[in-house]
């Protein structure tokens, strides 16, 4: 497929709501937050919860990097525009020839004392052709560390 070996990120810039995402309840397990902490051991109450209780967001994503990776924007009224239109993909490589797909991020769920961290974060690169996982981030004093992930998707 054009387009799919690029390496440019390209982020949707509108947060996704992870309880409203197509995976939210389409796996065998029937309660998906229950299973949270068996993925992920070690994640405290009171992130999962903050996390849980995400309504739509009204943000939007921050990518404040400095000498980070190089990446462009889109937006979600942009990816459904493309849905509608059918060669969904070939329009999406056409627009971003170097890309590998695009990336969307959830809010973050925090813990009471902000050292800990869940989000969502997927990634699509053809019609079934992706991957999604919550994330579990600790701050240790200096910096955030990705400590535990869990995919919860993928095609």
């Amino acid at each position: 497929m054009a387009g799919a070996p690029g390496r440019d990120l390209v982020v949707v810039r509108d947060l996704v709501e992870p309880s409203r995402q197509w995976w939210w309840n389409a796996f065998p397990h029937s309660d998906f937050p229950k299973q949270i902490p068996n993925w992920l051991p070690g994640i405290r109450s009171d992130t999962l919860q903050s996390f849980l209780g995400l309504s739509a967001p009204d943000s939007l994503v921050d990518l404040s990097v400095g000498n980070g990776p190089a990446f462009a924007w889109t937006n979600r009224a942009d990816i459904e525009r493309l849905s509608t239109q059918g060669a969904f993909w070939q329009e999406f490589y056409r627009q971003h020839p170097s890309a590998s797909g695009y990336i969307e991020l959830s809010s973050l769920g925090w813990s009471g004392d902000r050292r800990q961290a869940l989000g969502y974060c997927g990634r699509t690169s053809g019609s079934l052709s992706g991957s999604g996982f919550l994330v579990l981030l600790r701050y240790d004093d200096e910096r955030w560390s990705a400590i535990r992930w869990r995919q919860v998707w993928q095609s």
